[in-house]
């Protein structure tokens, strides 16, 4: 009898138990992240997103104890993967690896599939650079004023190229010729990669590409950097002056990164990759790397990411109204 009590006094604790179980949500019962992460990036590999992206990555799956997996979706100026992500399951399980043109695609496109403020939630930025722009060594024009007098001598009669229609390179190049008064033909490319390789080959004459993805070729001799955007000189090329030194008045462009979920992350899996994003960014080596490529170390964390967010669609919102631009 003794047993029979004790076998159905152990079989209620374990219908208890499973019951009890079963109500927990499986969110409760899993600690994140427990599967590989998968980080979007709407360029081609090598452009400034990839480059950054595949820096930060290791350092995450180190820390996170999971596999932080980078897949390029490069296509309409980074709002494929914008896509994406937006529509991606809240689980912390997809990020964005995104550039500037995360405030520039909302004025850009007549109707986009998402609202960048409203389907994505910032986590942090993960770099602030600058752009170079570049020409081939045998390039005629020495200096930005030289190449401002010959523009404006044969309006047209220069190409430049972009990682895409709305990139950040594309319309630093747009803010260059508004400001200067001169006229260039635009040629987009898929990514920054291409772009900067198209300038090499002298497919284009120039291009207004990310530092990151300049900055090798310029320090091998196989480009010629004339200006940075920036409002300051950088420190990975201090003798390259800035656009505004070398005469466009109120010129300044700057690339950014940042990782960002889809707008319904539960705060504490968006809390741990803020964390996990912090800690990578203070690493030595990591900082060495990027500041070597000109990407300068943001401060990080949600809000201060957020409020660049804003303020960079304020600026680009004007700039892509006054030259009357309009993705295909």
């Amino acid at each position: 009898m003794r047993s029979r009590h004790s076998l159905t006094r152990i079989a209620a604790v374990v219908a208890t138990v499973s019951l009890a179980t079963a109500l927990v949500p499986a969110h409760a019962q899993d600690k994140y992240p427990n599967r590989p992460i998968r980080m979007l990036v709407g360029y081609t590999a090598g452009g400034g997103p990839d480059i950054v992206a595949r820096l930060v990555a290791p350092k995450l799956t180190v820390l996170l104890g999971q596999q932080v997996v980078v897949d390029n979706r490069p296509g309409a100026g980074g709002s494929i993967a914008e896509d994406i992500v937006s529509k991606a399951a809240p689980d912390g399980y997809t990020i964005l690896a995104c550039s500037n043109s995360l405030s520039i695609n909302p004025f850009l496109h007549a109707k986009l599939p998402y609202n960048a403020q409203k389907d994505l939630a910032p986590v942090s930025l993960t770099g602030i650079s600058a752009q170079m722009l570049i020409v081939r060594p045998v390039f005629a024009a020495k200096t930005v004023a030289e190449l401002v007098t010959a523009a404006k001598a044969k309006p047209d009669g220069f190409t430049y190229g972009s990682s895409g229609i709305g990139a950040g390179s594309h319309l630093s190049g747009e803010l260059f010729k508004f400001l200067s008064g001169i006229e260039m033909v635009h040629v987009p490319y898929k990514g920054g990669g291409q772009g900067v390789a198209a300038v090499i080959s002298g497919e284009t004459d120039m291009m207004f590409a990310p530092i990151a993805a300049a900055i090798p070729h310029v320090r091998s001799g196989r480009l010629r950097a004339m200006a940075v955007t920036t409002a300051v000189r950088t420190k990975a090329a201090p003798n390259i002056p800035t656009m505004i030194e070398a005469g466009v008045a109120n010129y300044e462009s700057f690339p950014w990164y940042g990782l960002l979920v889809p707008a319904r992350t539960p705060k504490p899996i968006i809390d741990a990759l803020e964390k996990a994003s912090a800690e990578v960014l203070a690493m030595p080596d990591l900082q060495e790397r990027l500041t070597a490529l000109g990407v300068d170390i943001p401060k990080p964390g949600s809000a201060e990411f957020s409020r660049l967010i804003k303020a960079e669609m304020g600026r680009w919102s004007t700039v892509i109204r006054k030259a009357g631009l309009r993705a295909n």
